[in-house]
């Protein structure tokens, strides 16, 4: 308290000063109605602009809150088009459920890439699940918790994703090489089926894992040995891995007992 008088003390003409200037400008406005107005037009401006501020300010703390929302928006209307989308209505696609998920953790610059999320066995999540982002593809489940799972990224030079051509169909392995976490590859496309950069790839429908049609990227370049009987593809990834923040996990009910019948070929 006295270091408080202190300093109204030692700065007492100033405070006077800003006093008597804030009695004359109300002594103004009341007297005088253009300036009234003018000084109520600023003020409001001035607190319009402040209050504009703190707005953005509770949006942007907000923000993490916002994007579970839509994450949950966008699982849900992925659910719902799966009624939609021009298949039989009893086939085994319709019967996919998609789970939206946080990315609590992730690496890209290692040549074995993982990220973690935060769902598990409690919902239903189980290894060998694809998840996707509304850009595309991700990755597949590896190990699951209770309340946590750990995926094999597609930057992960293991990981092997049955696509396609989508102008021509044909059918090849995408897989990274380990180098640019922008970039993976396409392998076993036969010379005859004349690829080109700016085509687009997409899972193929031979696929337990995805859906066919997911986006996977862009052909940027082309290349051909005389001798090679394949070509080599880079594709520009769809998804940028370095911000991967909410996905969707896809959980087919029906992949159990396929992998169980696909199994009895190499039983017998």
């Amino acid at each position: 308290m006295f270091r408080l008088f202190q300093f109204i003390y030692a700065f007492r003409t100033a405070i006077v000063f800003v006093l008597l200037e804030i009695i004359c400008v109300i002594l103004i406005a009341s007297n005088n109605s253009y300036n009234g107005a003018r000084l109520a037009s600023t003020s409001n401006y001035f607190i319009g602009s402040v209050l504009n501020r703190v707005s953005q300010a509770k949006e942007y703390l907000r923000l993490s809150e916002t994007n579970a929302a839509l994450a949950a928006e966008n699982a849900r209307l992925k659910n719902e088009l799966q009624k939609f989308d021009g298949h039989p209505p009893d086939t085994a696609r319709h019967r996919l459920k998609f789970l939206e998920a946080r990315v609590i953790n992730n690496s890209t610059r290692n040549e074995k890439n993982f990220f973690t999320i935060d769902q598990g066995e409690s919902s239903g999540v189980r290894p060998g699940m694809g998840i996707i982002s509304p850009q595309g593809v991700v990755g597949k489940v590896k190990y699951s918790s209770s309340h946590f799972s750990v995926a094999v990224s597609l930057l992960n030079i293991d990981n092997q994703v049955s696509c396609m051509l989508k102008r021509s169909a044909h059918v090849g392995t995408v897989q990274w090489n380990g180098a640019d976490a922008s970039t993976v590859q396409l392998k076993y496309i036969p010379r005859h089926v004349s690829p080109l950069a700016g085509d687009t790839v997409v899972t193929s429908p031979y696929n337990s894992v995805f859906p066919g049609g997911l986006p996977v990227g862009i052909i940027t370049q082309v290349n051909l040995k005389s001798d090679a009987s394949f070509y080599e593809l880079d594709v520009a990834l769809a998804n940028d891995f370095n911000k991967l923040h909410y996905v969707d996990v896809i959980i087919n009910p029906l992949k159990k007992e396929l992998d169980s019948v696909e199994n009895l070929i190499h039983v017998k």
